[in-house]
């Protein structure tokens, strides 16, 4: 995965198997106990994108929309469960409290669009780091003062030069982590350059690589291969657990405290565009004779109904009603957005675990990414000391823990 529209997965469940999950000590840096056959050397994202094309295709090269569909209860589910965050978090004025917040910051009598990511004028952008030497050397201080185990990863993966993060000209956008069967050790691509974002995808990624070297002594490849719903709360768990330590970034307390602010909001805005994207697709495969008018009064709806009272959209109209144009994930991987709620759902939980007891919450992660793809999503959630519980009462009770936690920075 990578910071914003990020990617991986498998199926959604596999078959449990009854070899037992190698212990977390065991889930050493050594390469494979024997040679076996490799493994897509893709990113997850790649591999979940393959995965998701019908091999009956219009020859227009557009998805065929059937097997999707075939899949509308558990969708659907998945859906409601997003929803749910959304309405709680709008009625806990979580949203509305951020916004808010960041109104007056700028001392602002309307917000706009482009005023959600500024700061008051005169405000020095952060800068964690220089040189992408620094910034790995900087994470894998953070990675080890978390578990010795997590920062021993990132040492492997910098001995054998499988981390490309600095940007430079010519190099393809994005970031990923790119796990490689033989050795264990994945692969990091990412494009830093010295800005807040990039600690988030260092740390994100550095997630999904501790997961790609816990899973590797399991002894089929197929075995490795996770549902992103787990593969993503290893890598939004890290990007939250981390948080603890990023004094190894920001020297000073007032950066610091503007980087855990920022990383916060995060947590909560993303879950407004999850809901929103997800019930548009829906009525978009399931509405497959719609025309571009209906298509854009339909868009427009859904905006409509996710909405926050403090952000000013006027004259933006035309803007706005084009703005599904930019996820990519609705032409490319058909249904595939969602996960990105659940599994930054399984994050807060992890997260509160560790706020309660560093060490067990430790344990249990590693213990789930461990398992690779060997158990059902339940299971793996069971394991990390979570509940796979979409309900009202569950998710309230992540969204106030999020929001005590912005209350006290």
């Amino acid at each position: 995965g990578a910071s914003g529209a990020r990617p991986p997965a498998a199926s959604a469940t596999r078959p449990s198997t009854s070899r037992p999950a190698a212990p977390v000590r065991a889930c050493s840096l050594r390469p494979a106990p024997a040679p076996h056959r490799a493994s897509r050397s893709t990113s997850l994202r790649q591999n979940r994108r393959r995965s998701t094309r019908s091999p009956n295709s219009r020859a227009a090269g557009r998805p065929d929309p059937l097997p999707a569909l075939r899949q509308t209860t558990n969708l659907y589910l998945h859906f409601f469960c997003v929803v749910v965050v959304v309405s709680l978090a709008l009625r806990a004025r979580l949203l509305v409290f951020i916004n808010q917040k960041k109104k007056e910051k700028l001392g602002l009598d309307t917000l706009r669009p482009w005023d959600i990511d500024a700061e008051p004028q005169g405000t020095q952008p952060l800068h964690p780091f220089a040189t992408s030497d620094e910034l790995i050397n900087k994470s894998i201080e953070c990675f080890t003062k978390l578990r010795p185990f997590f920062g021993e990863c990132l040492q492997k993966m910098q001995q054998l030069n499988h981390l490309d993060l600095e940007s430079r000209k010519g190099k393809a956008p994005g970031g990923y982590n790119c796990p490689l069967a033989e050795s264990g050790a994945p692969f990091i691509f990412m494009n830093a350059a010295g800005q807040m974002h990039d600690v988030t995808t260092m740390v994100h990624e550095g997630g999904h690589a501790v997961h790609s070297f816990l899973a590797h002594p399991l002894e089929l490849s197929g075995f490795k291969e996770y549902p992103m719903e787990i593969a993503e709360v290893a890598s939004m768990a890290m990007e939250l657990f981390s948080m603890d330590e990023w004094e190894t970034f920001f020297s000073n307390a007032d950066d610091l405290k503007r980087a855990k602010e920022h990383q916060l909001e995060r947590v909560i805005t993303i879950f407004p565009w999850i809901a929103i994207i997800d019930k548009f697709q829906h009525w978009i495969y399931a509405n497959p004779t719609h025309t571009n008018d209906e298509r854009t009064a339909m868009w427009n709806q859904i905006l409509a109904e996710f909405k926050d009272d403090v952000i000013d959209y006027s004259g933006l109209e035309t803007y706005r009603s084009n703005a599904w144009q930019r996820q990519l994930h609705l032409f490319e991987v058909p249904f595939y957005y969602i996960e990105y709620g659940i599994a930054q759902l399984g994050a807060i939980g992890m997260w509160m675990q560790y706020k309660a007891n560093k060490q067990q919450a430790m344990d249990n992660y590693c213990n789930a990414l461990a398992l690779g793809g060997t158990k059902t999503l339940p299971e793996l959630y069971k394991t990390a000391g979570l509940t796979f519980d979409f309900s009202p009462e569950k998710i309230k009770v992540l969204m106030d823990f999020v929001k005590e936690e912005i209350a006290k920075l």
